[in-house]
């Protein structure tokens, strides 16, 4: 084989191992549950245990009201849209979803 056609197969090796392991919408919104859980753990440890339950509970609902993803067929962006304004907070590929903006900040908050 060519050294071309070795990289052609590599390529296309990638671009179907990318399409069959797009994350789902499940996914993306799991994605955000778990930074946002972080969040409210650190928060909670201050608050008490009542408060971990109620602010838990509310970010399940909330969560999959405001959160959706678009899908690329190789790679997914994960949406937050709340007032009518969508904001890419997070990109899917290979089967992961990685969050960043706002969420991370949070997430990492001290």
């Amino acid at each position: 084989m060519k050294k071309s056609q070795i990289s052609f197969l590599v390529i296309a090796l990638i671009l179907i191992a990318a399409v069959f392991t797009n994350p789902n919408l499940s996914q993306h919104r799991d994605a955000v549950k778990q930074k946002l859980n972080e969040y409210i753990q650190k928060k909670a440890d201050k608050e008490g245990a009542l408060s971990l339950f109620i602010a838990t509970a509310l970010v399940e609902r909330t969560i999959d009201t405001i959160i959706n993803s678009d899908n690329y067929v190789f790679f997914s962006l994960t949406k937050a849209t709340w007032k009518g304004e969508s904001k890419v907070v997070g990109i899917g590929v290979f089967g992961n979803v990685f969050t960043f903006g706002k969420i991370n900040e949070l997430a990492t908050e001290k």
